[in-house]
């Protein structure tokens, strides 16, 4: 990976450290929050390192917040069958 990410370099003048790349990267958060009653995705900035790295590799970063739809809510099974058991189809 690190062979691929240096071709994606090549560039005169763009030289990354590794160990600030991959602090950058891990860096690069996104959380979902309710806000106002309303369900956000933000993510954290990004260093302009990391955002020549996505653009090089053709990833889009996704955008600095956005408002989503809150999850669904889970759906309960259905109910348990009051009443006489249905007949079964062999006779006994």
């Amino acid at each position: 990976m690190q062979k691929h990410l240096d071709d994606l370099f090549l560039e005169p003048g763009v030289a990354p450290e590794w160990k600030e790349l991959l602090r950058d990267l891990d860096r690069l958060q996104q959380v979902r929050l309710q806000h106002r009653g309303a369900d956000w995705r933000v993510r954290t900035d990004a260093t302009p390192t990391i955002t020549t790295l996505f653009r090089k590799a053709h990833i889009a970063l996704p955008p600095r917040a956005k408002q989503t739809a809150p999850p669904k809510a889970p759906t309960k099974p259905n109910p348990k069958r009051l009443g006489r058991p249905k007949r079964s189809a062999t006779l006994s």
